[in-house]
């Protein structure tokens, strides 16, 4: 039995997202790996909510005043998490964007010592290469390393939701992932084209 390869545009977007890790890995191990956990941590909050609801209702439907307290006291931790998470992703894209920007430039200076000669710098093709690399910056690829730690975020989000759906309800997580399939198809294409615009650059 074979398997067949990918289709070239699952190709492709597989091989950008990895040059993206690859770059972000490169330039920023401690927020790369940072923002990776609180990608992580954030995808799990919804579920977290979820459950300390339940739990919370039904601690007051059985009358158990010191779980509820604890229920809430937890309901109110993962809710100022979720409160504090997106300016700590802020912070840590806008530090990893400023590393992606000093390592490009590194990179490119680098590239260009290594010419012999100056023939290369008599030729308009390449000078109008040369300025739109001089121009690109690190916050050039915030789309794709944004889209990177967004799908690490949602698909823990869709995970966990799924399985506690299936705990609570199969019919319901069902229906939840029948429903979710458009929109999947839908954010792939979508990737798909930002990958392929961004390419063309």
């Amino acid at each position: 039995m074979t398997v067949s390869p990918p289709p070239s545009g699952a190709r492709q977007l597989i091989r950008h997202a990895g040059t993206a890790w690859w770059l972000c890995w490169r330039a920023g191990r401690g927020q790369t790996v940072g923002h990776l956990a609180v990608a992580g941590v954030a995808g799990l909050v919804p579920t977290g909510t979820t459950w300390l609801t339940k739990l919370l209702v039904d601690g007051l439907a059985a009358g158990r005043s010191g779980a509820v307290l604890g229920w809430a006291a937890g309901l109110a931790a993962v809710g100022l998490a979720g409160a504090a998470l997106p300016h700590l992703t802020g912070y840590l894209h806008a530090e990893l964007s400023r590393r992606l920007d000093r390592l490009m430039q590194d990179e490119l200076y680098a590239a260009v010592n290594r010419f012999q000669g100056l023939s290369r710098f008599e030729n308009p093709r390449f000078l109008d290469q040369l300025r739109m690399a001089t121009q690109a910056t690190g916050g050039s690829l915030g789309p794709v390393t944004t889209g990177l730690f967004d799908s690490v975020r949602n698909v823990l989000t869709l995970v966990s939701l799924l399985a506690t759906l299936l705990i609570l309800s199969p019919v319901m997580a069902a229906v939840v992932t029948a429903a979710a399939v458009p929109v999947l198809i839908a954010r792939v294409r979508l990737s798909r084209r930002r990958v392929t615009v961004l390419a063309g650059l």
